[in-house]
């Protein structure tokens, strides 16, 4: 499965990561976390129809926040496009470095939206 990575830090680019299906939860964990707290507590974001957005639940208090990821919830989602919400002030914040994959019929993960792999540029 194909999933988009992107940092917190604006500096550091996104990535396109393969997943292997048997695996990805834990996976998503490691990726998630940080040198600190190395695995983190998968929750999964949905604010469109055709991606599922994977934080660290408990991120907020300890890891930074996500400009980029942020930028895409409250200007580009369908959420946002449904609600019109402001991309200047976002109401919060993701924190920490965000994973980005499809969902499958069943709502399970699966490769990430090409529309979404061109908006990150990976």
């Amino acid at each position: 499965m194909k999933a988009i990575v992107v940092p917190a830090n604006p500096g550091q680019p996104c990535t396109l990561r393969t997943l292997d299906p048997a695996s990805w939860h834990r996976q998503l964990a490691q990726l998630l976390g940080d040198a600190t707290t190395p695995a983190a507590t998968v929750e999964r974001a949905v604010y469109d129809r055709d991606a599922l957005l994977w934080v660290d639940g408990d991120g907020a208090g300890r890891r930074p926040p996500n400009p980029r990821a942020t930028r895409y919830v409250f200007g580009h989602s369908d959420s946002a496009a449904r609600r019109g919400l402001d991309v200047g002030h976002p109401s919060y914040w993701l924190y920490g470095t965000v994973i980005i994959t499809g969902p499958d019929d069943a709502g399970a993960p699966d490769d990430a939206p090409q529309r979404l792999r061109m908006y990150f540029n990976v």
